[in-house]
C-alpha cells in the first residue's frame, strides 16, 4: 500500500468531491485502492424510520449495495455501535463482533454470499436525523484490515468530514438560490441579475417574455442593452455603483417607453451573490402605466377565489362599474353585486376603490 504517498491525493480528491460529485467518487476509489479494500460505500441511516441506504458505491459488481437497501440493512450489526458512538471513532468489525461474528445473519446471508469479509466503518456525520457513514470493505479471501490501516485512516477522517459538511453546505445554497429562483419565475415581474457591464447571469419568465416583446430595452449578446444611448450609459454607471465596495441602488427609467428599470445591490451573504464569480446587481423592471391584469393562478391561490369571482375581479381591476361588469361578463347585475361582496369578504376590503387599489399591489409582488 502506498498509504503516504497517496494522501495528499486522496485529501484533494475529498475537498474536491464537495462540489463535483463525480471527483467524491474518484476520491473514495482512491481511497479503496490506498485501504486494499475493493468496496468502498457512503451510506446513510435516518434514525426516525430506522433505515439504512448506501448512498454511492465504488467496486460493488455483485449487487450487494441493492441487496443491502432493499433488506439486508435491517441485519446490519454495526448500526447499534456506530449509531451511538460520536462521528469520527472507526468500527472493525472483527474487534466489535469477536466470536459471534461467524454466526451473525448478517455475515452468513449477505456479506459470504456477496465474497465479502471483513469492514471498517465510521460516522462522518450527523445532520437533522440521518446520520452519514463510509465503509470499507475487504473480499471473503483477503486478510483482515491491520492496525496500521486504521490508524491511517483515522488520520484522514477530519478532511473527510470537513469535505462532507463543504459539500451539504454548497448543496444547501444550490438548493436555496434554486428554490428562490423557481419562486421569481411566478411573478409578473421582470427580475434579472446583471454584472458590472450588463451581461446577464440569470433572468426569471418575465424577463424572457419582455425581450420579445419590447424594442426600447433588449438583449444583445447576452447583455441587457436599452436602445437609447443615454439610458445604456446610465444602466452601466448603476451597474458600477451597485456592484461597488460601498454599493449604493438607482432607478432608470428607458426613453420611449414607460418602463422603470431599479437597481439594487446584494446583501453580502446573498446565494446569488456567493456563487457566482463575478459581482451582480439585482434589477427589476416594471411598467408604472401598464394597464393591471391580475393574474388568476395568483389571485385565487392569495384569497381562495372561485374561478366567477376571479373573472369580476379581472375586470375590476379596470375600473369598470358593476353594471358595465356585468355586460361584459354577461351576467346579472344581482350576480355581480352578490360576487362583489364576496369578494369583500375575501380580500378584507369594504369599496371598490379599495379592492382596486389591492388588486394593483397584488400585481406587484415585490
Amino acid at each position: 500500500m502506498q498509504r503516504s504517498a497517496n494522501h495528499d491525493e486522496i485529501v484533494a480528491l475529498f475537498y474536491e468531491g464537495a462540489l463535483d460529485s463525480a471527483q467524491y467518487h474518484n476520491a473514495m476509489a482512491a481511497l479503496a485502492n490506498a485501504c486494499s479494500s475493493p468496496r468502498v460505500a457512503a451510506l446513510a441511516w435516518n434514525r426516525s424510520e430506522e433505515g439504512g441506504q448506501v448512498l454511492s458505491a465504488v467496486g460493488d459488481d455483485s449487487g450487494a449495495a441493492a441487496d443491502y437497501n432493499r433488506y439486508f440493512y435491517r441485519l446490519d450489526p454495526s448500526r447499534p455501535r456506530l449509531g451511538a458512538w460520536a462521528p469520527g471513532r472507526w468500527y472493525h468489525d472483527s474487534q466489535e463482533l469477536g466470536g459471534t461474528l461467524a454466526n451473525d445473519p448478517f455475515y452468513r446471508d449477505f456479506m459470504r454470499p456477496h465474497r465479502l469479509g471483513h469492514v471498517l466503518a465510521v460516522k462522518i456525520d450527523a445532520v437533522d436525523g440521518v446520520d452519514y457513514y463510509l465503509s470499507c470493505v475487504r473480499l471473503l479471501d483477503q486478510p483482515d484490515f491491520d492496525p496500521g490501516t486504521k490508524e491511517w485512516l483515522t488520520q484522514l477522517f477530519p478532511h473527510m468530514q470537513r469535505a462532507s459538511r463543504l459539500g451539504a453546505r454548497a448543496r444547501a445554497l444550490q438548493l436555496r438560490a434554486g428554490l428562490g429562483w423557481a419562486a421569481l419565475d411566478s411573478l409578473a415581474t421582470a427580475v434579472l441579475l446583471l454584472e458590472v457591464d450588463g451581461r446577464i447571469a440569470a433572468a426569471n419568465a418575465a424577463a424572457e417574455r419582455l425581450f420579445q416583446q419590447e424594442t426600447t430595452l433588449h438583449c444583445h449578446q447576452q447583455r441587457l442593452v436599452p436602445h437609447d444611448s443615454g439610458a445604456a450609459s446610465r444602466l452601466l454607471q448603476l451597474l458600477s455603483a451597485a456592484t461597488a465596495v460601498r454599493p449604493r441602488g438607482g432607478t432608470l427609467a428607458v426613453p420611449g417607453c414607460s418602463l422603470r428599470l431599479s437597481i439594487l445591490p446584494l446583501a453580502p451573504e446573498s446565494p446569488w451573490r456567493t456563487s457566482l464569480s463575478q459581482p451582480v446587481a439585482l434589477v427589476l423592471i416594471d411598467d408604472p402605466g401598464a394597464a393591471i391584469d391580475p393574474d388568476p393562478n395568483w389571485l385565487q391561490m392569495l384569497y381562495g377565489l372561485t374561478p366567477a369571482e376571479t373573472r369580476l375581479a379581472g375586470v375590476l381591476a379596470h375600473d369598470h362599474s358593476p353594471v358595465e361588469c356585468a355586460e361584459l361578463l354577461g351576467v346579472s347585475l344581482a350576480t355581480i353585486r352578490t360576487q362583489l361582496r364576496a369578494l369583500f369578504g375575501k380580500t378584507g376590503t369594504r369599496r371598490q376603490a379599495e379592492l382596486a387599489r389591492l388588486l394593483a399591489l397584488t400585481q406587484r409582488p415585490l
